[in-house]
């Protein structure tokens, strides 16, 4: 299986890789050559590129026709529709999804639209109907080197327009929308249990978060602190926080089969168990929002279920194989969020590095282990995903992991729980869980302050990116421990890599792509001056972050440096973002 696993993702690169969109022709071409090769040797993962290929390139042709008509990108246009997310943010800033209804104007409209109300007039409800009156614009993204591709994130999910809410009109919820947008509605109610209880304090994000998936509801300065220290994937709900609730719920489906068998009724407890908890799996999943982690983790239960229920064993390599055909079968355009490489890459080099030891090492050391194993594994994912890795995530997540998956995340689960059917009693518990989590942070907030809490790896050319990938394979393998001190010093030749300095006597300008006015960035030997660096929004971002930043590191600049000096002016300000 891990050989199809590894062709279709093949096969889905492929077309992610290439400038335009393949035609249909070659599309079809592709996967008859497929069939034929496999039909040819019998070798059934020989279909694994062609298939990987039509699937990606039908769902990427689709998300490219269903993009906003040029001719009313700029107007002012009037559609009613359906609120499709929970809204995020305050009345000055509201953020949400919204799916047109197919009458009038909205007829030629994307299937989905991100939308953005300023001074909105009340908070809208998720499955709420409104009528609104907006000004669109087809998805877009800044164009500069090391920046984020907002327009690949918005294909990879479906969204085909952006734009501002001038005036709307609530229409109030239909009399079937729990029936059409009951997972929706579910998450929205948490979501307001929480925003109730918890008000403004810095706790209601993460619980948030934690609870419904709602990564939105954290602050910028939160995700810049777990991001620099090593720990945004705690709040991302993640295979092992399903995996927990997964356990808890098979425990508990075991000891209600047992009372049963007690008194007279049939079926092996193991089956009992194995079924409540790939149930119970799916409902957190559906509830958490139905990311790539919260995919691959679902699969993976679903599939080791299957396999328990019919009495049939698995390879450990063919089990992954299945998740990677699995989430790319439900959506073959997950290979563009960097979460699917992180959430399998993670897996492989566990797998990889921290497996096939002769002795027991115990629970201590295998920790240790696979804390030092993920560490320098995801180095190349972090380096091509992001430009930066955290310098003391290792240590971090010595303690945060089992801090939050063994006590914050279950008291937010049970809090909310008991929330939904007792609201006083599960507020004074989520109070206390926010108190937890605010007297807790400080061990995330600390090591993320520290100067040389992450560092930043510049753009690297092919020779450094060999470099990387065989020195991080090299560190894992069991080579002789010559081998693995030089794989060592591979990662660090890599990380310390920077692109060939300025000529003397020449000065590079580089121009870039900021929106509104231009941001230059001028190079000579030894300085760099950056003027102007772009507008900020009221959504709370900016183009110095989102641009110019990330252009810098790309090109081994660091601020603060004694031989690199910046100038910046002042940021006008902005309407949008």
């Amino acid at each position: 299986m891990w050989q199809m696993a590894a062709g279709l993702l093949a096969g889905s690169c492929a077309v992610l890789s290439l400038p335009p969109a393949p035609p249909v022709a070659l599309v079809w071409a592709g996967l008859c050559a497929s069939v034929a090769c496999a039909c040819a040797w019998r070798k059934p993962w020989l279909l694994g590129p062609g298939v990987g290929f039509w699937l990606t390139a039908l769902q990427l042709n689709a998300g490219l026709a269903d993009r906003l008509d040029p001719t009313l990108e700029g107007r002012a246009v009037r559609m009613r529709g359906v609120v499709t997310s929970v809204p995020q943010g305050t009345l000055d800033v509201l953020r949400f999804r919204f799916s047109p209804l197919p009458d009038g104007e909205s007829r030629s409209l994307p299937r989905l639209i991100e939308l953005t109300w300023y001074d909105a007039p009340a908070r809208v409800d998720a499955a709420e109907t409104l009528e609104l009156e907006v000004k669109l614009r087809r998805p877009r993204g800044f164009a500069n080197p090391g920046g984020r591709d907002n327009e690949a994130r918005m294909l990879r999910d479906h969204i085909g327009a952006s734009g501002y809410v001038r005036s709307g009109e609530r229409l109030g919820r239909e009399s079937n929308a729990a029936f059409k947008y009951p997972v929706l509605l579910a998450r929205a109610h948490v979501a307001s249990i929480i925003r109730n209880a918890l008000g403004e304090r810095i706790s209601a994000g993460i619980v948030t978060g934690l609870a419904v998936g709602l990564q939105d509801a954290l602050s910028r300065d939160q995700w810049l602190q777990l991001s620099r220290s090593g720990t945004s994937h705690l709040m991302a709900i993640s295979g092992l926080h399903i995996a927990m609730v997964a356990a808890s719920f098979a425990w508990l489906g075991g000891r209600v089969q047992r009372f049963r068998q007690r008194r007279g009724a049939t079926g092996a407890m193991r089956d009992a168990s194995v079924v409540a908890g790939a149930v119970a799996a799916l409902g957190y999943s559906l509830l958490a929002g139905w990311s790539v982690p919260t995919q691959r983790t679902m699969v993976m239960i679903a599939c080791g279920a299957a396999a328990l229920l019919l009495r049939r064993r698995i390879g450990v390599a063919d089990g992954l194989g299945v998740c990677v055909v699995g989430v790319l079968l439900l959506d073959p355009l997950a290979p563009l969020a960097p979460g699917f490489w992180l959430s399998f890459g993670a897996v492989a080099v566990i797998l990889y590095g921290a497996t096939g030891h002769v002795r027991p090492l115990g629970l201590i050391r295998s920790y240790l282990l696979v804390q030092v194993v993920v560490t320098l594994g995801l180095t190349p994912v972090l380096a091509g995903s992001f430009g930066t890795v955290s310098l003391v995530s290792a240590l971090v997540n010595l303690y945060a992991i089992p801090l939050y998956t063994l006590l914050i995340v279950p008291a937010v689960l049970v809090s909310c729980a008991v929330a939904t059917v007792a609201e006083v009693t599960g507020a004074a518990m989520l109070d206390w869980t926010g108190r937890l989590i605010e007297l807790t942070w400080p061990l995330i907030e600390v090591p993320a302050s520290w100067p040389l809490a992450t560092w930043s790896i510049a753009g690297l050319d092919g020779a450094a990116w060999i470099a990387l990938i065989l020195g991080s394979l090299a560190v894992l393998s069991p080579l002789p421990i010559l081998g693995r001190i030089a794989g060592g010093a591979f990662i660090a030749t890599a990380c310390l890599w920077r692109p060939a300095l300025v000529p003397d006597g020449v000065a590079r300008f580089t121009i870039l792509d900021v929106g509104q006015g231009l941001s230059v960035v001028i190079e000579t030997r030894g300085h760099s001056l950056v003027y102007d660096a772009g507008p900020s929004f009221r959504t709370g971002s900016d183009t110095g972050q989102l641009v110019v930043v990330p252009f810098l590191r790309s090109r081994g600049i660091r601020t603060g440096g004694s031989r690199r000096r910046q100038s910046r002016r002042r940021r006008s300000q902005g309407r949008g973002g």
